[in-house]
């Protein structure tokens, strides 16, 4: 935790996420962008605008063969349902 004392959320953030679109098919968003990735969570766009984030945990709430007709969107973590911090944030208030 000392380490984290004086540094910002910006700091040690990744800036470089990872996107699906919400219209995406749970089928697709597993097969093209998980698999080939190896990313475990993704930033769902709609209309160019962050809406939400999609875990691995998400896809395993629906039957696997309803996933080629439910959207990401229908399942993902909505925006307004999240914590979040800007990056100016201090990383230890972070963690609170």
């Amino acid at each position: 935790m000392a380490g984290l004392r004086d540094r910002r959320v910006a700091d040690i953030m990744d800036s470089d996420c990872a996107t699906v679109e919400g219209h995406l098919s749970l089928q697709d968003r597993v097969d093209e962008y998980a698999l080939h990735t190896g990313r475990r969570c993704f930033v769902v766009l709609q209309d160019d605008r962050v809406s939400g984030l999609i875990t691995t945990h998400e896809p395993k709430t629906v039957d696997r063969g309803n996933w080629p007709q439910t959207s990401v969107q229908s399942v993902m973590r909505p925006l307004a349902q999240l914590r979040t911090v800007t990056p100016g944030t201090p990383a230890i208030q972070a963690l609170d």
